[in-house]
């Protein structure tokens, strides 16, 4: 079993015993973000595999979380791991890249505006995910998972005006790629 992949990598009981219930608890949601995001079952596997392995390595960050800000945390992770193979595997899916629980709620006028088109929506998440982790993690805790910039602060443990400052860049740099290809309202 995987799961005793994952805990060989582990040193202490304690955290054995915190990894083991957040793989029980969230191994299904991942595996259901991943086939959502890779629409490929054997994509999804590795790409869950890969988030619980990035979960590991980030450990002494994400074990501190709990509730929604861990769910989203790890939702995020398992999405980018997801979104690397599709582009690894010959780019991203044709389809929506999120089903109707990712929506974005996004402050932007031209961001908004390129939410309006199926083929929009696919090439502004195709943009998302160029972005550099650091923006786009920020980005997507605001816009995806509604969070204020204290909590986003909180959850990365930087700053609240470093948090900020990452999303302002993250819009920056999107207005800066859908601009480049003609496809912004202004």
């Amino acid at each position: 079993m995987m799961i005793a992949f994952y805990l060989a990598m582990l040193e202490t009981e304690e955290e054995k015993d915190t990894f083991t219930g957040i793989y029980e608890k969230y191994r299904y949601t991942c595996l259901h973000v991943a086939k959502l995001v890779t629409k490929n079952h054997a994509w999804a596997e590795e790409a869950v595999q890969n988030a619980f392995i990035e979960i590991i390595k980030n450990k002494a960050e994400i074990f501190k979380l709990s509730g929604s800000r861990l769910k989203s945390r790890i939702v995020i992770i398992v999405k980018n791991k997801a979104i690397d193979i599709c582009r690894k595997e010959n780019g991203l899916p044709t389809e929506s890249l999120y089903d109707h629980d990712y929506e974005i709620a996004s402050e932007e006028p031209d961001v908004d505006a390129r939410l309006l088109s199926e083929e929009g929506y696919n090439h502004l998440l195709f943009c998302i995910a160029q972005l550099d982790d650091i923006y786009k993690t920020a980005f997507e805790l605001k816009y995806f998972h509604a969070l204020s910039d204290r909590q986003i602060a909180s959850d990365l443990g930087i700053s609240e005006k470093n948090a900020a400052m990452r999303i302002f860049r993250a819009k920056i740099k999107l207005r800066e790629m859908l601009s480049r290809e003609g496809t912004t309202n202004g």
